[in-house]
């Protein structure tokens, strides 16, 4: 200012401040049509906003993966690790109370989470990597006396009609989990869920 130079618009520490930098960063970005290069922020005037992201914001690399955070986006290779594959499962049984079909995780919008259960495999292998068991008649055997008195609280006509709903769609896991709440508190809202199910 003292030498009649313009000052240019931005304030001393402006560059600091993220909020700023995030600001210009998606308004050039809507402007070019794609996530702008040192050479795009250059070519458009913003010099100062390259060398404060090099300076103060951990350079392409880090303004990248900090942006990628703010929109709830996974970082590159998130889903060829499996401990995050495994960690989102766990989150979505959690809000669920079963295992997923790939149904339910494009009704939650998941679906790179459902591509990458197929790049383990497939629904079935990551649920018996994940201890999830289909139920069979050997795990309804070792839980028959617990089971049995069950069906007639169920309004059910024999044990087939609870066995066979068992054995398509129950894991281990949902077994245990049914019996607990019957032990507990004589809760038999798993089993009536299941044979909802269709």
């Amino acid at each position: 200012e003292r030498l009649g130079l313009d000052p240019g618009t931005v304030s001393k520490g402006h560059w600091k401040d993220w909020k700023n930098v995030v600001a210009s960063v998606r308004a050039l970005e809507r402007a070019i049509g794609r996530f702008p290069s040192y050479r795009d922020m250059q070519d458009n005037g913003q010099s100062g906003l390259v060398t404060a992201i090099n300076r103060w914001h951990g350079g392409m690399t880090g303004l990248r993966k900090n942006l990628l955070e703010e929109r709830g986006a996974k970082p590159m290779g998130y889903w060829r690790a499996w401990e995050n594959v495994e960690r989102e499962l766990v989150a979505v049984i959690g809000k669920l109370g079963r295992f997923p079909k790939h149904g339910d995780l494009t009704a939650l919008k998941l679906s790179s989470l459902s591509g990458a259960i197929n790049r383990f495999g497939n629904m079935e292998g990551v649920r018996k990597r994940m201890g999830y068991v289909t139920v069979d008649d050997e795990a309804i055997a070792a839980h028959a006396d617990a089971l049995i008195p069950v069906v007639p609280r169920l309004g059910l006509g024999g044990t087939q009609e609870l066995w066979m709903p068992m054995k398509r769609r129950w894991t281990q896991r949902d077994l245990d989990a049914a019996l607990a709440a019957v032990e507990k508190d004589g809760t038999l809202d798993a089993f009536r869920r299941l044979l909802a199910d269709p």
